[in-house]
């Protein structure tokens, strides 16, 4: 039984050392000198915390936190009609800064999935009542900050059938759930390109090979040491795909990008060049056996008259047969492609509570315009 609980609040997204985020977090795609990276490079406009539980001194769980205030319009405009869009798009920033509500979310803003942070020990059978215990302790740390901060909504973000067996019954039975982009990956069953060519359909066989002819002029380059140039223009096709995303709740400060194959082992860029000149990157982690894609970005109009996007897939395939890697791991978003190039998806979900109970329950009713909805059938 553990004895002597304490919760603090934390300024920080990572508030243990390395061994113990490692430990608690076990299997995430995020290591923690990632998490560590993206505490020390700021992500605008949120506010990354944490909730710690100390059971004698010692950690025993972890919330990953951020604070940050979205947009409702963002989830509602995809359902509206044409005609509608058109009419509301000329008032779409004032309508979304009237429209912004305050959010505290449980998980991680920079789009891998959510998990609670625990000590190993707390997964055992006879652990439960520590595990209540600690999870009212929890809600009342959230209900506090509810004030502190007035909050208008806290959030479980992005969690996967896999890591809601973490979570108590109280989220399931209190909060409303809405789906949410699933995350994607490929298990590396082959040992070349031309084995894996012959798991996926001919119409994608055929598109990539063509693919491949298109992007032949195109140079690509494995770095961990890019140039102050060159990262320039990195971060300017990231915060343009940004700007342009429908979804995001924050952007990472141009200081991730310059320090995270610095700081973060096996990190690297595939830079993409055209008659020497810059025109994408993709960033990629090896992480536990798995190569994580972190952010990709081009040049829109060469990379789409290249067929950059599947260029750069191809360059990831070959990454992970040279080094002997069983994954590749694609995140979330453009499932419906990522699934043709016979990706497996892991299905996330978001649980959100309003503190006003009319709004709460209007937005159960909404819930049908805010939720994602994926073109990829779940069974």
């Amino acid at each position: 039984m553990l004895d002597s609980l304490n919760i603090e609040i934390q300024d920080k997204l990572k508030p243990v050392d390395d061994l113990t985020w490692n430990e608690f977090f076990k299997g995430h795609c995020d290591s923690a000198s990632m998490v560590e990276l993206m505490q020390a490079s700021g992500t605008k406009p949120v506010k990354l915390m944490s909730i710690l539980v100390k059971s004698q001194n010692k950690p025993v769980v972890i919330l990953p936190l951020f604070l940050t205030e979205y947009p409702l319009l963002t989830s509602v405009m995809p359902d509206l009609s044409d005609n509608l869009k058109k009419i509301l798009q000329p008032f779409e920033k004032v309508l979304n800064n009237i429209l912004k509500i305050k959010v505290l979310g449980i998980g991680f803003v920079e789009g891998e999935y959510g998990q609670i942070g625990m000590d190993p020990s707390l997964l055992l059978p006879d652990s439960q009542a520590d595990l209540d215990n600690i999870w009212t302790e929890i809600f009342k740390t959230l209900k506090s900050m509810a004030k502190i901060y007035k909050l208008d909504l806290i959030a479980f973000k992005d969690f996967t059938d896999l890591t809601l067996k973490e979570l108590p019954e109280k989220v399931r039975s209190d909060y409303i759930c809405a789906n949410s982009l699933p995350f994607c990956y490929l298990n590396i069953n082959f040992k070349t390109i031309d084995e894996y060519f012959n798991q996926i359909s001919n119409d994608m066989k055929r598109y990539l090979k063509h693919s491949l002819k298109k992007s032949a002029n195109i140079k690509t380059v494995l770095t961990e040491n890019p140039s102050e140039a060159e990262i320039e223009t990195i971060y300017y096709f990231y915060a343009k795909a940004v700007s342009e995303a429908e979804l995001f709740f924050g952007q990472h400060n141009k200081e991730y990008f310059q320090n995270i194959t610095k700081t973060v082992e096996n990190a690297k860029y595939i830079l993409f060049y055209l008659d020497d000149k810059l025109i994408g990157f993709d960033l990629v982690v090896i992480n536990n056996g798995t190569l994580v894609q972190k952010y990709i970005g081009f040049d829109k109009e060469v990379g789409k008259n290249y067929n950059l996007y599947f260029r750069a897939f191809i360059e990831k395939l070959n990454l992970c047969l040279d080094q002997n890697l069983n994954k590749l791991y694609l995140g979330a978003s453009l499932e419906e492609t990522k699934h043709k190039l016979g990706c497996k998806l892991i299905y996330s979900y978001i649980y959100f509570q309003h503190k006003n109970p009319l709004v709460n329950k209007l937005l159960s009713r909404l819930k049908p315009m805010l939720e994602y909805k994926s073109r990829v059938a779940k069974y």
